[in-house]
């Protein structure tokens, strides 16, 4: 899948980073995009990890995928990519409101919503 077409790795504090905000595509496909092209979605895992994206994205206002997802609306908890469960979220009020359900960025909180939608994505690998 052609998808990080016109985008490049990027080095920052939190190793390398491909926003690819240009080509919507759902949950699974920017997650297979990413390992395709040797990394992962996103992980925002801590204060210090947010602080640091928030300012590679720098007040940018695009809903992007980043790694998170619940798989049945019976379980209450998030997990990553590798099956972790999130401990630490950053969720904007009244969220999360999704039953099955991916985790977006907008703006600086999270959001979640319907896995088949499309947005944007951001990778990361080492």
């Amino acid at each position: 899948m052609p998808c990080a077409v016109g985008n490049t790795w990027r080095t920052t504090e939190l190793g390398l980073l491909l926003v690819v905000a240009n080509t919507a595509v759902n949950y699974d496909d920017a997650l297979t995009c990413c390992c395709n092209n040797g990394g992962h979605l996103v992980r925002v895992d801590s204060v210090g990890v947010k602080t640091l994206f928030d300012q590679e994205l720098d007040g940018s206002n695009d809903q992007l995928w980043i790694g998170g997802r619940r798989f049945d609306s019976n379980v209450s908890g998030f997990v990553f990519s590798d099956g972790t469960p999130i401990t630490v979220t950053f969720w904007e009020a009244g969220e999360p409101n999704e039953e099955a359900s991916c985790i977006r960025r907008v703006r600086e909180y999270w959001k979640d919503r319907d896995c088949q939608q499309q947005y944007g994505f951001v990778c990361q690998r080492s």
